[in-house]
C-alpha cells in the first residue's frame, strides 16, 4: 500500500530564475514508483500539471523543459541534469527546479536529502544531500533560480533562523529562492488521483493569476493556504546559496492579446490597462486601452499621452474636450490659491471660454473694493475692412533690435516627455545663455498686424518708434505700425537696419544687404555673413572668410573677433564658419551665460508658451517651456556660429530643435560636445562667475541635471534598449507611449517621482540616454553632466561624502 506521506526524507529546493529578456528553463524531477521504498500517489501527476501550466500559461517552451520521472530519476541522471544547466544557462536566463518525491533527514548530521528512485531505505550514501543541491544551484549562472520542493524535511535547505517575512524584492536584481512543502517534518502526498496539499495550493495560485506573479507573493499564498488546510508548514524564502542579490523571479503570462484584453476590460482598473499597454504597445486594442486608461486616471498627463500617441484618434475630440476641462480646473484652483487681481485676469486671458469667468469677474470686482459694477469681459478689436493706405517712413529702426523668431514649421503632437533636446538645453542654459529678451508676437496696434500677416514681431528704434518684422508663409519683411511695408515679405531672413542704412538679409540661400526700399545694396552672393561692426562685416564665400566694406568690397581688418551679438534667424542653418580660438569661444559664451542668468525672469515672461510656441500642454514643467523662452536667443545656428561646429551631424533639426519628429532624432557632433566640455572646464578658473551663476543653477537646473545623472548609470550604453529603440524608430509606425521601451522606463519613473523629481523629465531622460548610446556620445554627455555637477552641485557632493 502506498505511503500517504513523503516522509522517508525528501527535501525540495526552489530557486527563482526568470527574467523578462532571457530563456526560462524548467527541470522537473518526480518519483511515484520507488524500487526499494513505499510508492507515492501524486508526484508525477503534480509535476506534469506544473509543467503544463508553465508551457500553456507562462513564458516557458517545451524545448527548455527537462523531465526526469520514476525510473529515470537515478542519482547519475539527476546529477547530469544539474550539470547540463550549469553548462547551458546564461546570466540573463532563469531556472525553475521542481522536485516531488521522498525526502529524508539525518538528525545526527542535521542534513536533509532527496531520495533517488533506486536508493535503499537508510542508505544515506545513496541519497542526494541538500548541501549538494545548494552547491549545484550556486554554480548555475542564472539571473533568477526558483526551487520548488514537495518532499519531507525540505526545510533544511534554508539557513537557520531565516524568516518568511522577507521584504519586497525587485525582478531586476538576481535571486535564489526556494519554496518547500514543509520544514524539517513529514508532509502529505494527498489522496490518490488528487494533488498534494502543497501542489494544490501552488497550482491554484498560478492558474488563477491574471497578472505577473512574483515569487514572494506566490510563496506567501502557498504558506498561508497549506498551513490552514494541512498539518504542515511550508517555507518560502531566499536560499542559503551564493548569487542571491535580493531580487525575485516573476512568472510572466504568455502573450495572448485577446485573453489579456478581456481580462483588462473585465477588471476595468488603471493597473489592468497599464499592464496591457506594457505588454502590447502596438496591439489591436492599444488605442482603446490608452483611452480607457486616460478616462480612469482622469488627469492632464494621461489625456496628453493619448493625444500625442493618436493625434487623429477615434477619441480625439473627447480627449481634447476633457483636457481643456482639466486644464481649466487646474488653472482655476491655482488662481484661487494666488487670489490676486492679476491672477484672475490671467485666468480670463488663458481661458476665454472657461467655466469660471463670471466668478473671476466677481472676485476681481471684490478685490478692487466692490465700489463699482464689475467690468465686462474684454472684447477683441474688430478687423478693418481694408488695409490702410501706406504712410511715409519718417523713422528708421535702431541697429541691434531683435530679429523675428524662427517659424516653427514643426509637425503634429508627439509624446510630451520624449523631448529630443532636453539635456542639451539644460547644459545650454548654463553655458550659452541667450542674450537679451527677444521680440514678442502682437495682435494689437491700431490696424492689427496679425490680420494681414502670418506672424508679427515687434521692434522699436532708438526714438521708441514701433515697427514689425512680419512673415507671410516662409518669407519675412518689415512694416511700420501703420501697415506701411518698408520691405515687402520677400526674404528668408532679415535683420534690423544698421547705422549705414543697410539690413542684412537672406534670399535664395545667399546673404546680402538691402536698403530701405528693399533694393540690393550688396549682392546676395555670400554663404554666410555677420552684421556690420562700424564699416566692416565678416562674410564667408566658398569656405573662405574675409571682411567687406559698405560697398561690398573686400578689405583688411585688424580685429578678428567673431560677432556673437547677431540675432537668431527663422530658417535653416547656414554653412558653419571656421571655429574661433578656444579662448574667444569661451569669452563669448561667458558673456552670454551671464546675460541669460540675469535676464531669465524677463525671458520667461516674454516666452511663447502656447502649444505652437513650445509644443507642450504643460509648459511650466519640463524643458520645453524653458527652451521656448531661450530658443530665439540661443538657437542651434547661434551655437554653431559661436563654436564653429555644427551641433548635429544628422537628424531632423534644421535651424531649430524639431520637437515633434517621432521617426528620427539628431546625432550629436562629438566636436561640438568637446567645445561644451572645454567651456565648462574653463569655469574652474573663474570662481566669481561660478558664484554669480550658482543661484540660477540651483533654481532652474539642479533637479533636471540630477535626474539625467541618475538615469545615466542605468540607461547609458544599454545596448539592448538601444537596439530595441532603433528598431522601434525604423518601423515607421512609432507609438509615442513610453511603454515601448519596456518596464525599465516605468520603474525609473516611479523611483524618480517618489523622490520628488518631475515626472516629465523622469520619463524623458531614459530615452535620451538610449539615443546617445546609438549616436555614440553617451560618454561625452556623462562627462559634461558630471563636471557641471562637480562645479555647481555642492549639496550633492556633500551628501555623497557623508
Amino acid at each position: 500500500m502506498a505511503d500517504p506521506t513523503k516522509g522517508i526524507g525528501a527535501l525540495g529546493e526552489s530557486s527563482e530564475l526568470l527574467n523578462n529578456s532571457g530563456i526560462n528553463y524548467l527541470l522537473a524531477i518526480a518519483i511515484d514508483e520507488y524500487k526499494n521504498l513505499p510508492p507515492l500517489f501524486n508526484p508525477v501527476s503534480d509535476a506534469e500539471a506544473f509543467i503544463e501550466l508553465m508551457i500553456e500559461r507562462y513564458r516557458f517552451e517545451e524545448e527548455q523543459v527537462t523531465r526526469i520521472f520514476n525510473g529515470e530519476a537515478t542519482e547519475p541522471n539527476i546529477y547530469g541534469a544539474f550539470r547540463k544547466l550549469i553548462e547551458t544557462v546564461k546570466p540573463e536566463d532563469n531556472v525553475v527546479i521542481y522536485y516531488s518525491g521522498h525526502g529524508e533527514f539525518d538528525q545526527v548530521l542535521d542534513e536533509g536529502y532527496w531520495i533517488p528512485v533506486n536508493a535503499h531505505s537508510g542508505a544515506i550514501n545513496e541519497y542526494i544531500a541538500n548541501d549538494t543541491i545548494r552547491r549545484f544551484i550556486s554554480r548555475i549562472n542564472s539571473h533568477h533560480t526558483f526551487l520548488v520542493s514537495d518532499s519531507c524535511f525540505a526545510g533544511s535547505l534554508f539557513s537557520s533562523g531565516a524568516s518568511k517575512n522577507v521584504s519586497k524584492r525587485y525582478e531586476r536584481d538576481p535571486s535564489r529562492w526556494g519554496l518547500t512543502a514543509g520544514r524539517k517534518e513529514i508532509v502529505s502526498d494527498g489522496k490518490p488521483g488528487m494533488h498534494s496539499p502543497f501542489a494544490d495550493a501552488l497550482l491554484y495560485r498560478l492558474r488563477t493569476s491574471s497578472e505577473p506573479l512574483g515569487v514572494q507573493e506566490l510563496c506567501s499564498y502557498v504558506v498561508e493556504q497549506v498551513e490552514a488546510n494541512a498539518n504542515q508548514s511550508p517555507i518560502g524564502e531566499p536560499l542559503k546559496v551564493d548569487g542571491h542579490k535580493n531580487g525575485q523571479f516573476v512568472f510572466h503570462l504568455k502573450k495572448d492579446e485577446t485573453r489579456d484584453w478581456n481580462e483588462a476590460t473585465a477588471t476595468d482598473t488603471v493597473d489592468g490597462y497599464v499592464r496591457f499597454l506594457t505588454m502590447y504597445p502596438a496591439g489591436a486594442h492599444t488605442e482603446e486601452a490608452s483611452w480607457k486608461l486616460a478616462q480612469k486616471k482622469d488627469d492632464i498627463l494621461s489625456h496628453v499621452e493619448y493625444l500625442d500617441a493618436y493625434p487623429r484618434g477615434i477619441y480625439q475630440r473627447q480627449a481634447e474636450k476633457r483636457l481643456a476641462q482639466l486644464e481649466d480646473e487646474r488653472d482655476w484652483e491655482e488662481t484661487l490659491r494666488i487670489n490676486t487681481i492679476m491672477a484672475f485676469r490671467k485666468y480670463r486671458e488663458s481661458h476665454p471660454k472657461g467655466t469660471y469667468l463670471q466668478e473671476a469677474d466677481q472676485r476681481i470686482h471684490a478685490l478692487l473694493g466692490g465700489t463699482s459694477t464689475p467690468p465686462p469681459p474684454p472684447r477683441s478689436i474688430p478687423k478693418p475692412a481694408t488695409k490702410p493706405a501706406p504712410q511715409p517712413v519718417t523713422q528708421r529702426p535702431a541697429q541691434g533690435a531683435s530679429a523675428p523668431a524662427a517659424p516653427s514649421g514643426l509637425g503634429k503632437r508627439n509624446k510630451l516627455i520624449l523631448f529630443i533636446g532636453g539635456p542639451l538645453l539644460a547644459v545650454a542654459l548654463i553655458i550659452w545663455g541667450l542674450g537679451k529678451a527677444g521680440s514678442r508676437q502682437t495682435g494689437g496696434g491700431p490696424w492689427a498686424c496679425t490680420n494681414f500677416y502670418d506672424e508679427c514681431k515687434e521692434l522699436r528704434n532708438a526714438d521708441g518708434q514701433l515697427y514689425y518684422f512680419v512673415r507671410r508663409g516662409t518669407v519675412w519683411g518689415l512694416v511700420t505700425d501703420t501697415g506701411d511695408e518698408i520691405v515687402p515679405p520677400l526674404f528668408e531672413e532679415i535683420y534690423p537696419f544698421d547705422a549705414n542704412g543697410l539690413a542684412l538679409a537672406k534670399k535664395t540661400g545667399k546673404y546680402g544687404w538691402i536698403d530701405w526700399q528693399g533694393n540690393p545694396r550688396i549682392s546676395f552672393s555670400f554663404d554666410y555673413a555677420n552684421l556690420f561692426e562700424g564699416d566692416s562685416a565678416k562674410v564667408t564665400l566658398n569656405n573662405r572668410s574675409f571682411y567687406i566694406d559698405t560697398d561690398g568690397q573686400e578689405k583688411t581688418r585688424k580685429t578678428t573677433t567673431t560677432d556673437v551679438s547677431e540675432p537668431s534667424t527663422p530658417t535653416t542653418t547656414p554653412s558653419t564658419p571656421p571655429a574661433s580660438p578656444a579662448s574667444s569661444v569661451n569669452n563669448n559664451l561667458t558673456k552670454l551665460v551671464l546675460e541669460v542668468s540675469n535676464s531669465w525672469d524677463d525671458l520667461w515672461k516674454k516666452a511663447d508658451l502656447s502649444w505652437d510656441g513650445c509644443k507642450s500642454y504643460v509648459p511650466e514643467v519640463g524643458c520645453r517651456g524653458r527652451y521656448a523662452a531661450v530658443k530665439r536667443l540661443a538657437s542651434l545656428k547661434m551655437l554653431e556660429r559661436i563654436t564653429g561646429e555644427p551641433v548635429f551631424l544628422s537628424g531632423p533639426h534644421r535651424g531649430d530643435l524639431d520637437l515633434m519628429n517621432n521617426t528620427s532624432f539628431g546625432y550629436y557632433n562629438p566636436k561640438f560636445l568637446d567645445k561644451v566640455f572645454e567651456f565648462i572646464q574653463s569655469l574652474n578658473d573663474n570662481p566669481k562667475l561660478i558664484q554669480a551663476l550658482q543661484p540660477f543653477y540651483d533654481k532652474q537646473l539642479k533637479n533636471y541635471i540630477r535626474v539625467y545623472a541618475l538615469a545615466r548609470k542605468e540607461f547609458s550604453n544599454n545596448q539592448e534598449l538601444a537596439i530595441k529603440y532603433k528598431r522601434y524608430i525604423e518601423s515607421g509606425k512609432p507609438n509615442a507611449s513610453i511603454y515601448s521601451l519596456g518596464n525599465e522606463i516605468d520603474l525609473f519613473m516611479q523611483e524618480m517621482t517618489s523622490k520628488g523629481y518631475d515626472v516629465y523629465e523622469a520619463s524623458a531622460v531614459p530615452s535620451f540616454w538610449v539615443r546617445r548610446t546609438i549616436d555614440g556620445t553617451a560618454d561625452q554627455f556623462s562627462k559634461i553632466f558630471g563636471l557641471t555637477m562637480r562645479i555647481f552641485d555642492q549639496d550633492l557632493q556633500s551628501e555623497r561624502r557623508k
